[in-house]
């Protein structure tokens, strides 16, 4: 998930100071408002394409979280076209490659919302619980769960590639929901594991990513299912969320970082998804 915090956005310089950034984002503007808050106030947002908004603002001390005056406000909302010639060459240069850059959701949410609940098969997630047994540490004294990245072999290595490729290989709409759910959140964390493997060592997963502007690999194409190419973006916000409409998917898919929810120590399955959900979401919602 690429997100923005008021630090990023404040700095402790002269109040009143005009900028325009050009911010990259996977997400609509409600959730980014939701993510910066405290400074909502300060700030406004033109949006130039898919995933690509321009944020005028005017900078305060971090320390100054009250309301701006008219004179604050006139500035912070100034047209782009009244800018210094400076920012507009930066906005008229930057903007074109962005658009080049940011690719948008590739799939749509309609195409998933099938499923066949006469099926009475079952995925086959034992490959990925494998390499879980073998490779996440569950009891580390901090709560959070690790992952030994350094110590896969090769073997599972190619254990988990198979996984993939076999996941990949089915269309799940063809499975009952709540085999498609497991397989959905099971391939997401699958997928984000063999991404950080394929790249270690790497100090953090925003540091991967196949585009300039890139802030981690969210939206870059990462698996093909029944014809679609998809992204691990696609996957969270245009199936799970929209399809299965419940905050606790937030708590299953991991996005390799400290301050996600853990990765379960336990494969996905359409028997154990509900219980999953919820023990996931209380030990991440009471981590101290």
């Amino acid at each position: 998930m690429n997100r923005i915090t008021p630090r990023r956005l404040s700095e402790n310089r002269e109040p009143t100071v005009e900028k325009l950034i050009l911010a990259r984002f996977s997400h609509n503007i409600d959730e980014i408002q939701s993510y910066i808050s405290p400074l909502w106030g300060h700030f406004q947002w033109s949006k130039f394409a898919p995933g690509v908004f321009v944020v005028k603002y005017s900078k305060y001390s971090p320390q100054i979280m009250k309301k701006p005056d008219s004179k604050q406000l006139s500035l912070a909302t100034a047209s782009i076209l009244g800018q210094p010639p400076r920012l507009l060459w930066a906005c008229l240069t930057l903007v074109p490659l962005m658009l080049i850059t940011v690719p948008g959701f590739a799939t749509d949410t309609q195409n998933w919302d099938r499923s066949d609940e006469s099926n009475p098969s079952a995925i086959d997630h034992q490959p990925w619980q494998k390499i879980l047994d073998n490779y996440l540490q569950s009891d580390h004294p901090s709560g959070v769960n690790r992952f030994r990245y350094s110590q896969v072999s090769a073997d599972d290595k190619n254990t988990l590639k198979t996984y993939l490729a076999q996941l990949q290989a089915i269309d799940p709409r063809t499975y009952r929901r709540s085999e498609q759910m497991a397989y959905w959140i099971n391939l997401y964390n699958a997928l984000t594991i063999d991404l950080i493997l394929e790249n270690y060592p790497v100090k953090s997963i925003k540091k991967i990513g196949k585009g300039f502007f890139s802030f981690g690999p969210w939206d870059d194409d990462i698996a093909y299912i029944a014809g679609n190419k998809l992204t691990l973006n696609d996957i969270e916000h245009k199936i799970l969320r929209p399809l299965w409409k419940g905050p606790r998917i937030h708590y299953a898919v991991n996005c390799a970082s400290y301050g996600c929810p853990n990765l379960a120590s336990m494969a996905f399955t359409a028997n154990n998804i509900d219980s999953l959900l919820n023990q996931s979401a209380h030990d991440y919602v009471n981590h101290p």
